[in-house]
This record gives C-alpha cells, sequence and structure tokens, in this order.
C-alpha cells in the first residue's frame, strides 16, 4: 500500500447538522360571524335591561351610608325624644306648681297686709241678706262699666253687691300687687292688661274676665245665717272671713273649675272616702286635675291631691254637708260630704268654700 493509500494518522471529525427551527405558525382566525350581526337594538336598550348592573362608584356608596346614618339618627332621636319627653313635661309642671306656690303666698301676704291696715280682709259692698253664689261677677272691669268705685251699694256702685273677684282686685289697688301673680302659669289664663288701653288698677274696680284669674278664694260674703251662728247652732261661734280663724283655714287655692258636666249630681256622691278616680274630678284644672296649691290662713301654701282639706277637712271646692245632732249642735257628716247643692253659703264656722266656681 502505497503511502498515499494509508489511513490518515489524524482523522477529521464529522460535523453534526444544524438543528431544525420550527417555523412559527400564524394564529388562527376566528370564524367570520354570519351577516347582519349583531342585530340593531332600539335606543336605551342595554340600559333597560343590562344585568347584573353596573358597579356603583364611589361617591353613590358614600351617599348611601350617608342616608343610612342620617335616618339611623332620626330615628334614634325621636326613641329618644319619645322617652325624654315626658319626663321634661313632668320637671316643668313640678316648677310651675312651685310658681303657682309662689303667686298663693304672695296673695296671702297681701291679704294680712291688707287686714293689717283695715282690720279684716278686703270685702266690697256686703249685703248679709243675699245668699252667696258660685257665679263670678267681673262688673267693673276695664270691659264692664270701669269706675273705681267698689264700695256704694247698687245701683250706684260700680261692682254691685258681694262681688268676690272686686274684694280680691282691691289687693291690687291698694298693696301695689302684680296682677301677673293672680295667673297660675299651669294654666291658660293671662295677666290682666285692664283692656290694653291706658286705664291702670286706679281706674278700674274689678279684673276684666274669667280669663285673667287662676284662683278662687275662701267666700268673703257669708249669710246672716252662717255668721250668726256656724250653721243655727247656739254654741259655735260661726263663720269669719278674717285673720283670726285658725291657721288651718283655707283661703285661697287653684280656682274651682272642676265637676264642668252634671256637676251637682257629682258633688251628691262624692265623699272624702271616695275612690281617687272621683276624687279627681273635684280637683281644679290649672293641673291637669291632679291636684291643687292651697294657701291657708297662716300664709303657708301646700299642694293636696284632693280637696278634702282645711280645718276640717271638707271639701274645699263646695259646701259642707252638715246634721244636727240630738244635743242641738250642727256638725259635718263623717266622713265627710259635699253638700247637694251649688250654694257658697258656709254652713259651719270653719266651713271654707272657694268661689267663685269658674
Amino acid at each position: 500500500m502505497t503511502q498515499d493509500n494509508q489511513p490518515s494518522q489524524n482523522p477529521t471529525p464529522p460535523v453534526p447538522p444544524a438543528p431544525v427551527q420550527p417555523v412559527a405558525m400564524p394564529p388562527a382566525m376566528p370564524p367570520l360571524p354570519p351577516p347582519g350581526y349583531p342585530p340593531q337594538m332600539p335606543p336605551g336598550y342595554g340600559q333597560q335591561y343590562q344585568y347584573p348592573p353596573p358597579p356603583s362608584s364611589g361617591k353613590n356608596i358614600g351617599l348611601i351610608l350617608g342616608i343610612i346614618a342620617l335616618a339611623i339618627v332620626v330615628v334614634g332621636g325621636g326613641c329618644l325624644i319619645s322617652i325624654l319627653l315626658p319626663a321634661l313635661n313632668a320637671a316643668k309642671e313640678r316648677a310651675n306648681r312651685v310658681k303657682c306656690a309662689s303667686n298663693l303666698r304672695q296673695i296671702g301676704q297681701a291679704l294680712n297686709l291688707y287686714a293689717n291696715d283695715n282690720k279684716m280682709y278686703p270685702r266690697t259692698y256686703y249685703d248679709p241678706t243675699v245668699l252667696g253664689s258660685f257665679t263670678p261677677d267681673f262688673t267693673g272691669g276695664a270691659k264692664k262699666s270701669p269706675a273705681p268705685k267698689p264700695f256704694l251699694p247698687a245701683p250706684g256702685g260700680s261692682v254691685g253687691t258681694n262681688n268676690t273677684m272686686a274684694a280680691i282686685f282691691l289687693l291690687v289697688r291698694t298693696t301695689d300687687l302684680n296682677q301677673e301673680v293672680f295667673v297660675c302659669p299651669s294654666s291658660s289664663q293671662e295677666k290682666d292688661d285692664f283692656g290694653g288701653g291706658t286705664l291702670t288698677a286706679k281706674d278700674v274696680s274689678n279684673f276684666t274676665s274669667a280669663n285673667n284669674m287662676s284662683y278662687s278664694f275662701a267666700n268673703p260674703y257669708p249669710t246672716s245665717k252662717a255668721v250668726a251662728a256656724g250653721g243655727e247652732s247656739p254654741i259655735m261661734a260661726g263663720y269669719k272671713w278674717s285673720p283670726n280663724v285658725t291657721a288651718d283655714f283655707a283661703l285661697a287655692a287653684d280656682r274651682n273649675d272642676g265637676f264642668t258636666t252634671g256637676y251637682s249630681g257629682a258633688v251628691a256622691t262624692l265623699t272624702s272616702n271616695s275612690s281617687p278616680s272621683q276624687q279627681r274630678q273635684a280637683n281644679s284644672r290649672n293641673h291637669a286635675q291632679d291636684g291643687q296649691n292651697i294657701l291657708y290662713n297662716d300664709g303657708h301654701v301646700e299642694w293636696s291631691q284632693t280637696m278634702w282639706v282645711g280645718a276640717n277637712r271638707d271639701a274645699i271646692y263646695t259646701a259642707a254637708k252638715v246634721q244636727q245632732q240630738p244635743n242641738g249642735i250642727w256638725m259635718q257628716l263623717l266622713p265627710a260630704q259635699s253638700k247637694d247643692t251649688t250654694t257658697a253659703d258656709p254652713q259651719i264656722d270653719l266651713d271654707s268654700i272657694m268661689v267663685p266656681k269658674f
């Protein structure tokens, strides 16, 4: 073998083939929609039938939450008011009772001042032969022939005979008592302005009307029968409108305006041991018939839930019911009862009857 035919000592290694690169295929095309798709919808179709609704924006959510919070505050506030209102009304009424009691104390002080100067509580023209009446009389007031002549007999006098309201008006004329103290703050009455003109207390002899008086007073005008012998008793001293009677004699109270219907019939059945609901019928309406403030002869004022108070624990808004005993003495029945009549004439010596009845 020739040298040219001998195999090479260092053969060249074979070259590996180049890797085959995959050819990227184009993405598949979606099928074409058929002609006329999508269909044409009427205007507003998307808004009307869209479901679910689009999410609310943060602004709308805040508004909704604010409305909910406001509703909670309103409802909670209403509940709180409904809880607190009765307590607030009760507190207001307690304050009004205190002011009402203060009014009566001032009236009591004025009565004492008048009595110190005149040796008696105030009266205008007095005829003991005339039976007392519950009827209020404002003759001589600003709108009823005003004239400063309260002591002359009718027809020349300006207030007539046995006029309780004119008697009490003397306190305004002689002691400078402000007419505002005759108005209970719990009532609907108003301070007397003497007709709203230029008239003053010196120009008139009476309050203008029932709208200017919240109180009633022990009858200043008993008949001769009541004065002479306390219901015709030969022993008892007789009724007196005077500072010299006992300290627990009731002088004045919230006005007598209970028993607005069936007055005589209701009085006839009421006693000091009647049920609370029946007792309530007789109470003054100044304080929603819960009770009344009462001024006593010694000047103090007390609140009472019934009308059975005073020296005899009798009915201060009616005459007492009395009966003659075997020894001839007239005494109040027990339990205490109201007289079956509307007379304002005292039946025994300490029979306090608040007049007028409104």
